[in-house]
């Protein structure tokens, strides 16, 4: 028989017929594994492979001890079982849905880990084979260990008190810890922990299903280092800033639009109100949302002039852009940036009269 079977071959491995794609000329029926599946099956237990390039094939036959007590069954593979013992006419079927369940698991992308709090330092007695996939570690490897490895020297990390914490005291969590991969590498993994109770309602076990949240902890990280880069130049630009919800109200006003307002506004009042609210006039208020409002529902940048007269000032003339922002799918314009320089020197410049030099002699002065 091979050494290695190939993935796509062991899912039906044990079914009737089916040999692995690599035998070559090695003679046989299909039956062998269909056979011994069924005898397992017949005394109430299960049988799974683990078969890894580099490391070979592994058959595990489980089968119930019958001194085993109803509350704790031990199995004949050193793993303990957590699943409750069936009744007699229904072993075929029970350990039918163990198997199920056993290649449910197996075939998870997360990874499925079973601890004893029962034993000194709550020790792995089970992983599945998405464990290995996530972490690197082969089951030989943790099972009897503390899964405490898997953190490494970063042990000061305030979920772990919580997850300490919850196996205290015997109830669920959810926490999201830094492990470290076999080979070194860091992963942020989420951790569903729960306890597994016997009908009495003692707690045999623990199970834990791990997730591999890594991208979305680093996306989440990068968009913190943005937003903070975006608040810390709009926060000191010479222009006015500020953000609009698809109502016209504002989300955000940076310091030199409260200036603007001089300073009888704070950014917090004017935060949540709409343009009217500010203290525009109708004509500039109309004008000023019918752009918002085109840019909700075309998603394009525009950029127009907009007068300012507010009362006790000069008429100032600014340069305004839109900046659409979308949602996480790109579809929808949730937001509007607009962004105002101040352009009235330059507005004055351009429009002041043209005075022709007087020239040398010429003079209308009287002497």
């Amino acid at each position: 028989m091979a050494s290695v079977f190939p993935s796509r071959n062991q899912a039906n491995l044990f079914e009737p017929f089916q040999r692995a794609s690599n035998v070559g000329t090695i003679s046989g029926t299909g039956f062998g594994l269909a056979i011994v599946k069924r005898s397992v099956l017949a005394h109430n237990g299960y049988i799974r492979v683990e078969s890894t390039e580099g490391h070979g094939t592994t058959f595990t036959v489980t089968l119930p001890l019958k001194d085993a007590s109803t509350e704790d069954r031990l199995f004949a593979t050193g793993q303990r079982s957590f699943l409750s013992p069936g009744q007699d006419d229904h072993m075929e079927s029970e350990a039918d849905q163990r198997w199920l369940l056993e290649q449910a698991i197996e075939t998870s992308s997360s990874g499925f880990i079973i601890s004893d709090p029962r034993q000194e330092d709550n020790p792995i007695v089970y992983t599945s084979k998405g464990f290995k996939r996530l972490t690197g570690f082969l089951s030989e490897e943790v099972v009897g260990k503390s899964s405490r490895f898997l953190e490494g020297e970063d042990q000061d990390q305030p979920a772990l008190k919580e997850l300490y914490q919850a196996i205290s005291e015997k109830r669920e969590c959810r926490v999201v810890l830094r492990n470290y991969h076999k080979d070194g590498h860091l992963l942020w993994i989420e951790l569903q922990l729960s306890p597994i109770r016997s009908r009495a309602g003692k707690v045999l076990y623990f199970v834990g299903i791990q997730n591999d949240v890594s991208d979305r902890i680093r996306a989440a990280a990068a968009l913190h280092q943005s937003e903070q880069k975006f608040k810390a130049l709009v926060e000191n630009s010479p222009d006015v800033i500020a953000r609009f919800d698809r109502n016209g109200r504002y989300l955000y006003v940076n310091p030199t639009f409260e200036k603007l307002l001089g300073g009888n506004t704070s950014r917090e009042q004017i935060t949540g109100r709409t343009i009217a609210e500010v203290e525009f006039s109708d004509k500039r208020q109309t004008s000023f949302k019918d752009h918002l409002k085109k840019m909700f529902e075309t998603g394009e940048d525009t950029s127009f002039e907009f007068t300012l007269k507010l009362p006790g000032q000069e008429t100032e003339y600014f340069q305004v852009r839109l900046v659409p922002e979308f949602s996480s799918d790109g579809k929808e314009v949730i937001s509007v940036l607009a962004i105002g320089r101040n352009i009235t020197e330059l507005k004055q410049t351009h429009e002041a009269p043209l005075v022709a030099p007087s020239e040398p002699g010429n003079s209308n002065t009287e002497p």
